[in-house]
């Protein structure tokens, strides 16, 4: 048998609204895997969490994509190693979202909060803002309402979403 062990838990400081669960001491980074393509093709945009924390706690950034795209939900992966240190790795976001009509679009910056034990604060890293240019590709709808589309035509993005054929 041995000794009790007593443990001191202290609060989180008052959260900002953007809080993304992430305690420790971490980096972010973003790609995008292309920023000319045509209406109705899906791209990709990857963020990437470093660091030293509770990496596996992490939630999604939250993303602030223009009105006409249509987005789906971030698939997530992670490497992360437990030590004597606690873990460290990094975790993995990727968003899939698809543009409906041409046009210039802003992807603008994912800002990640964090709580850093060392400083005792909260902490906020921002990644990198993406232009991009969407040229009319042949079933744009050109339209101001999202209207139906035919998602049968779209047979395969990436390697793990397949569309249902609705009729």
């Amino acid at each position: 048998v041995s000794d009790p062990v007593s443990i001191n838990v202290k609060d989180l400081p008052n959260q900002p609204a953007n809080f993304s669960g992430a305690v420790g001491n971490f980096s972010i980074n973003s790609s995008i895997d292309k920023t000319t393509l045509k209406s109705n093709e899906a791209v990709t945009l990857k963020l990437t969490v470093n660091g030293t924390g509770n990496l596996t706690l992490i939630n999604a950034p939250k993303i602030e994509l223009p009105q006409d795209f249509e987005a789906y939900e971030p698939k997530t992966s992670d490497n992360v190693n437990a030590s004597d240190n606690g873990l460290s790795g990094s975790i993995s976001f990727e968003y899939l979202f698809i543009p409906r009509f041409a046009g210039n679009f802003t992807i603008p910056a994912v800002q990640f909060v964090f709580f850093n034990p060392g400083t005792r604060q909260f902490e906020t890293r921002n990644t990198d803002a993406f232009d991009l240019k969407v040229e009319k590709g042949s079933d744009d709808q050109n339209s101001s309402v999202v209207s139906s589309f035919s998602k049968e035509d779209v047979k395969m993005i990436g390697k793990d979403i397949r569309f249902i054929k609705q009729n």
